[in-house]
C-alpha cells in the first residue's frame, strides 16, 4: 500500500513546476493555455483517486459476512437463553421438561431448613436440605432467582429441579472458591513472583479471575521412572519456582516428590498445596475475583431427572454427571467447567477431564436443549459408554469455546458381558457450535482433536443418527469428526459449516482428512450434506 504522506511529499515537485510554468503562461500570455489546464486537471483527478483509494477499506467477502451474521444470531440466542423464563406447570400427568404433578418445594438463599419448603415464604435454605429431602417421583424444587449456592445438589429420582422469581438463574458454584482477599496469599520463599494459597485444596482444574476475564495457565508434572519432572523431561525433577514459567501459570493436585501416584486410577481428593505465579503482584490485589475450580462434580442426579433454568458454574470436574438413566438438561447455562485430573500413566501426560453435561451407560431418554454452554475444558455436551442407548437430542443449544461442542462417544463394539452396544435415534439439531478447541481449553495437550461434533473413532452401531440445521463455526482443528463406519454415519441436513482456509472441515471414518481451502474437502462434504453452506475464508476468532 502507497503511504499517503510519501505520496503527496513525491508530488510536490510536479505541483511546484506545474505551478511555475502556470505563473510563466499567465504573466507571458495573460492567460494559461489548455494543456495546461488539462494537466493540473488530470493531476487533481489523480490525487483524488488516489486518496479514495487509501481510505476506502475493501468489500467484506461472503465467509466474513457470514460469520458477521452467525455472531449476530449466536448473541441473540445466549440473550434468549440466559433470559428465559420458567415455564413448568402442575399437571396432573408428569411429561419431562414441561410438567411436575406432585408437591412443589421451593429453596431460597435467605430460607431456613428448618422450615417445609412448600412456599416461598416457607423456603428451604442449603443443597445439602435438598439431597436430603425425601422426595418422590413427579414433585418439584425451584430454587430462587438471584441466589448462589456452593456445594453439591443430589437428584432424587424422578424429580424436577427449576427455578422461580425474577432476575438471573440460580447459580450454582459447585466445590469452587473464592480466594479474593490478599490475606489468602504469600510468596514462596526466594522467588518475588510465585504465591502460595493460605490452605490446601482438592485439586484444582483452572483458576479464573474477574468471572472470566482471565484464566490460569495449569502446569501438570509428568510421574517418570519413580519422580516427578516437567512435562516429557525425565532429567530433571519439578520445581515449583523454576516450572511455572509464565504469568497465572499454577500447579495443584499432587504432595510434591512425597506421594506416588495411583497409576491408572482416579486421583483421590486429598488437599494440596496450590502455587500460582502472578507477575504483577499479590494476586488478589491485581483482581478483584479469584476462583478456583475444584475437584468434584456440581450436580448428580438420581433416575430420571429433569434440570431447568439453572447456571452451573466453576466446576473442576463435570457440571452434570449422570450414569444409566433419562435425563433432561433444558433452558440451563454451564460454563467454566472442568481441568482437574482424570488420572496418571507412568511416563505420559496426566489425564485431565470435564464436560458440561455428560450422561454414561444405557438409557431410553437424553435431551440437553436451548442451553448455553461455554468454557468447558472438554466437551459441552457428551453421551458415553457401554449399552443401549436410545433417543439422545441435542437441539437449539449455544456451545461456544469448548475442546467439543457435542461428543459422541462411543468405547466399544460390545460391553463386559458381550452384549452389543447401540446408539438409536440420535439427533444433533438447530445448534450453534463455535470456537470449539480456542478459550481456556487451549491448555490440553498440542496433540489432542478438537471438533464442534466429535464421533471419534466409534465402534458402537448407530441407527437412525441425524445431524441437521447446524451452525458449525471455527474450530480449531475440525469442524466435523465422524466415526461411525459408513453403514452407521449420520445422515447430514442442511447444515451451515464456516472454517479458516487451512483448517480440516470434516474427518471421516478411518480418519480420512477434508481440508476447508482443499476443492475435494468441499466436495465430500457437500455429497454428505447436499443442502449444506459452506464458507471458507481468511477468518479469525472473536476474544
Amino acid at each position: 500500500m502507497i503511504d499517503k504522506r510519501n505520496h503527496a511529499a513525491m508530488k510536490r515537485p510536479t505541483v511546484l513546476l506545474l505551478c511555475l510554468l502556470l505563473a510563466v503562461n499567465v504573466f507571458g500570455c495573460g492567460r494559461a493555455s489548455p494543456a495546461a489546464a488539462e494537466s493540473s486537471e488530470a493531476a487533481k483527478t489523480t490525487e483524488a483517486l488516489s486518496t479514495s483509494a487509501l481510505t476506502t477499506p475493501p468489500a467484506p467477502d461472503e465467509a466474513t459476512l457470514l460469520l458477521e451474521q452467525v455472531q449476530k444470531e449466536a448473541d441473540a440466542l445466549r440473550t434468549s437463553i440466559l433470559s428465559s423464563k420458567t415455564t413448568l406447570v402442575k399437571a396432573d400427568t408428569f411429561t419431562e421438561g414441561e410438567t411436575y404433578n406432585g408437591t412443589a418445594y421451593y429453596v431460597s438463599s435467605m430460607g431456613d431448613d428448618a422450615n417445609d419448603g412448600r412456599s416461598p415464604e416457607t423456603a428451604w435454605a442449603t443443597l445439602e436440605r435438598v439431597s436430603g429431602a425425601a422426595l418422590k417421583r413427579g414433585d418439584a424444587v425451584f430454587f430462587e432467582r438471584g441466589g448462589t449456592w456452593n456445594g453439591q445438589l443430589f437428584g432424587r429420582d424422578g424429580v424436577t429441579y427449576s427455578a422461580y422469581g425474577e432476575g438471573e438463574k440460580p447459580r450454582f458454584y459447585g466445590t469452587s472458591r473464592i480466594a479474593s482477599d490478599p490475606a489468602d496469599w504469600t510468596l514462596l520463599a526466594g522467588t518475588d513472583n510465585v504465591w502460595i494459597y493460605k490452605d490446601a485444596v482438592p485439586d484444582c482444574g483452572c483458576i479464573v479471575f474477574n468471572e472470566g476475564e482471565a484464566n490460569g495457565i495449569r502446569v501438570t508434572p509428568w510421574y517418570i521412572d519413580g519422580q516427578w519432572v516437567p512435562a516429557n523431561t525425565p532429567d530433571r525433577v519439578f520445581d515449583v519456582a523454576k516450572d511455572l514459567k509464565d504469568d497465572l501459570s499454577f500447579y495443584s493436585a499432587t504432595d510434591m516428590f512425597s506421594t506416588v501416584p495411583l497409576t491408572g486410577r482416579e486421583v483421590p481428593a486429598d488437599p494440596r498445596p496450590l502455587y500460582l505465579r502472578c507477575d504483577a503482584g499479590n494476586p488478589a490485589k491485581v483482581f478483584s475475583s479469584v476462583r478456583f475450580m475444584l475437584l468434584g462434580d456440581t450436580i448428580v442426579p438420581g433416575k430420571d431427572n429433569v434440570f431447568d433454568n439453572l447456571a452451573i458454574l466453576y466446576c473442576g470436574s463435570h457440571g452434570i454427571f449422570n450414569w444409566g438413566s433419562r435425563l433432561v438438561v433444558q433452558n440451563c447455562e454451564l460454563g467454566w467447567i472442568g481441568g482437574c485430573i482424570h488420572y496418571y500413566v507412568d511416563g505420559k501426560e496426566p489425564m485431565r477431564f470435564g464436560n458440561g453435561v455428560e450422561n454414561d451407560g444405557s438409557y431410553d431418554l437424553y435431551i440437553v436443549r436451548n442451553c448455553y454452554i461455554h468454557d468447558i475444558y472438554d466437551a459441552g455436551a457428551s453421551n458415553q459408554g457401554d449399552g443401549r442407548m436410545e433417543n439422545i437430542t441435542y437441539s437449539g443449544n449455544l456451545i461456544e469455546r469448548c475442546d467439543y461442542g457435542i461428543e459422541i462417544f462411543c468405547w466399544t463394539e460390545a460391553d463386559g458381558d458381550g452384549n452389543k452396544n447401540l446408539y438409536k435415534n440420535l439427533l444433533i439439531e438447530n445448534n450453534y457450535i463455535l470456537y470449539s478447541g480456542y478459550g481456556w481449553c487451549v491448555q490440553r495437550p498440542v496433540n489432542n482433536w478438537d471438533a464442534a461434533i466429535m464421533g471419534h473413532d466409534a465402534m458402537t452401531p448407530c441407527e437412525n443418527y441425524v445431524i441437521r440445521n447446524n451452525v458449525l463455526c471455527l474450530a480449531k482443528t475440525s469442524l466435523l469428526v465422524i466415526g461411525q463406519t459408513p453403514e452407521g454415519e449420520p445422515t447430514l441436513s442442511g447444515n451451515t459449516y464456516i472454517q479458516r482456509e487451512s483448517a480440516p472441515m470434516l474427518f471421516k471414518w478411518k480418519m480420512l482428512a477434508y481440508r476447508a481451502g482443499w476443492d475435494p474437502g468441499k466436495v465430500a462434504l457437500l455429497e454428505l450434506d447436499p443442502g449444506a453452506k459452506v464458507a471458507v475464508g481468511a477468518l479469525t476468532v472473536k476474544k
